[in-house]
């Protein structure tokens, strides 16, 4: 749980701090998701195989 408090903004942020803090994060969240789904397509593309 401590990874998602580090995640938040920090009190008293510039707003440049805010922008690229925001950026940072949205690419992040852009590597999980990817890496999320290329596992999602793996798992279903194995089951496929099983079923035939």
């Amino acid at each position: 749980m401590n990874k998602m408090q580090a995640m938040k903004p920090k009190a008293g942020m510039t707003m440049q701090e805010h922008e690229d803090w925001i950026n940072e994060h949205q690419k992040l969240m852009d590597q999980v998701m990817g890496q999320m789904m290329e596992e999602h397509h793996m798992l279903m593309n194995s089951g496929d195989k099983h079923k035939h």
